[in-house]
């Protein structure tokens, strides 16, 4: 069974694998962050929607929300 800690070591990785993957195309160490800034919002929304819906996070929601750090990189490319 996965821990905490090994979803956090995945978000981790998955947000290096995405700024490495978006500093090639952008030829730029600084504009992938820029748009990358807005995953820490995303990621409030999801536990501040959980709380408001009164639902626990569960393995699932985790897979969401490491999914969703991809969501705005996505869409500037």
């Amino acid at each position: 069974m996965l821990g905490v800690r090994d979803f956090i070591t995945a978000f981790i990785a998955a947000c290096f694998g995405i700024y490495a993957l978006m500093a090639v195309p952008l030829r730029s160490y600084l504009q992938p962050l820029v748009i990358m800034s807005v995953i820490p919002f995303g990621i409030v929304g999801a536990v501040i929607g959980h709380w408001v819906m009164g639902m626990a996070v569960s393995s699932l929601s985790l897979f969401g929300i490491i999914a969703l750090a991809s969501a705005p990189t996505s869409a500037q490319t």
